[in-house]
């Protein structure tokens, strides 16, 4: 164990040196594919991210101890693209090592797939001067709005992926329309034991699960603001062999935001129901549909100060709401579908203490950007959850009786990147510590003890 603390230690002080050095790089990235001189209707593009993690004390059920892993990501791209058609293929190698005794799951490894596979087809000036139609059609990755609820995945060794077809229509001002059906992709492969040994199986999607949905974007009239608003659908279904929690869910929501700018307020504001049905748990032997009755909402105001070392100071409320009484005929525990949450709750990985599911609570959040080409950020969240009877959804612990509490802990982080090569080579390293309140503290199964977290990765692109 000694020697998982220096090598710890070790990683944490070579990124507190990297990210202290000036840089005095070019802004210009450098890429291969125009570096060999490829034609103009062909490209190509890889990326390699290679991140240490660690995290003491693990919170969750049953793991109360020591986790760690160094873990891989490679992203390879080809694009073949005409004046109107194109072929698009990204290839996904996400592995990891040193993780014994450290719970894994498809978020984790995913090792020798692809990705996305699509053909597309763009037109400009469909409709009026200016706007482009854009549809692909074959496997995809994709981003909606803030990426609470569908995101292609930044932080994270994986990458959510969905086959079926999309459509983005951008008009000439600040509007954008955006239609997807699709299958889910499932990560492959999905036991302890492949996990550990990186085995490598085929994703596939499946029939029994269907996720489609409608967005909207625009900028209000005379003002700074931009508006989202949109419908998701997902319909999963049992099989013979496969097992789900049978979710028929439909989330509509609406998103109002202003960007930060400097000697500015800006603001966010999201709020999303969710109707339909659902099950408390995908075992074989739970075939009771629950009727699905959820909400979730964020509100974010900040500040940006015109100073040399550009502060801004943040502050943010979030509210996803949890399943009232697991003994009665409803669920009001809030699902976060295909979301991500590292910017917003905390780094993931091996960490990822909370969930836009059953919790709520505010937060601080600080940003500065002392030198060119490094950017550092402090934030400190009290988490609660919204319903003290239902599951703590990241770590497996739950008291049905509600008598542990409701407050989780605190959760207090910081982590600083450095563009070494702009968009060419950066550093990242970051710490976090979950301090235990009553919830953790009383829970069967929880403990007192506060869990650490720390990360160091180095990423490259051409």
């Amino acid at each position: 164990m000694r020697s998982n603390h220096l090598l710890l230690l070790l990683y944490f002080l070579s990124g507190l040196f990297f990210t202290s050095t000036p840089s005095f790089a070019s802004d210009t990235p450098y890429r291969l594919s125009e570096a060999i001189g490829t034609p103009t209707w062909f490209s190509f593009g890889l990326n390699q991210r290679t991140r240490y993690e660690f995290l003491s004390n693990d919170f969750r059920s049953p793991a109360l101890g020591d986790s760690q892993g160094l873990f891989l990501r490679n992203l390879l791209w080809v694009q073949i693209k005409g004046d109107h058609v194109g072929l698009m293929m990204e290839g996904q190698d996400s592995r990891a090592y040193f993780t014994q005794d450290t719970p894994l799951n498809t978020t984790h490894v995913n090792p020798i797939e692809l990705l996305q596979a699509y053909i597309f087809y763009a037109k400009t000036d469909l409709f009026t001067t200016g706007d482009r139609l854009e549809i692909k059609l074959g496997r995809y990755t994709l981003d909606l709005g803030s990426r609470r609820l569908v995101a292609r995945n930044r932080f994270r060794n994986t990458i959510n992926s969905f086959t079926g077809l999309v459509a983005n229509w951008t008009g000439n001002t600040t509007q954008k329309f955006t239609l997807f059906v699709s299958l889910p992709v499932q990560r492959q492969p999905n036991t302890q034991n492949q996990l550990e040994d990186n085995d490598i199986q085929l994703d596939e999607e499946r029939f029994n699960t269907i996720f489609w949905g409608l967005f909207y974007e625009n900028g209000l009239a005379q003002t700074d603001m931009m508006l989202n608003a949109y419908a998701l659908t997902l319909h999963e279904d049992d099989t013979s062999s496969i097992n789900t929690r049978n979710r028929q869910l439909i989330t509509p929501g609406v998103r109002v935001m202003q960007e930060p700018q400097t000697n500015k307020f800006d603001f966010e504001m999201e709020v999303a129901g969710q109707f339909g049905q659902s099950r408390s748990s995908a075992a074989a032997t739970n075939t009771t549909n629950l009727d699905h009755r959820a909400f979730f909402a964020h509100l974010a105001g900040g500040f940006s100060f015109d100073h040399k070392i550009n502060p801004r100071i943040a502050l943010l409320y979030d509210y996803a709401s949890g399943d009232k009484d697991p003994t009665d005929s409803s669920n009001e525990r809030f699902d976060t579908l295909f979301g991500a949450r590292a910017f917003e709750y905390g780094s993931t990985g091996i960490f990822g203490s909370f969930a836009r599911s059953n919790v709520h609570g505010p937060g601080l959040k600080v940003f500065i950007k002392p030198i060119k080409n490094l950017k550092v950020n402090l934030g400190y969240r009290p988490f609660w959850l919204a319903s003290k009877k239902d599951a703590w959804t990241t770590s497996g612990l739950q008291d049905i009786t509600g008598n542990s509490g409701s407050f989780v802990g605190h959760l207090l982080e910081t982590n600083a990147q450095w563009q070494i090569l702009p968009k060419n080579m950066s550093f990242h390293t970051g710490l976090a510590f979950l301090v235990p309140g009553e919830f953790m503290k009383n829970v069967p199964g929880g403990s007192s003890e506060t869990s650490t977290y720390a990360f160091t990765s180095l990423d490259f692109a051409l």
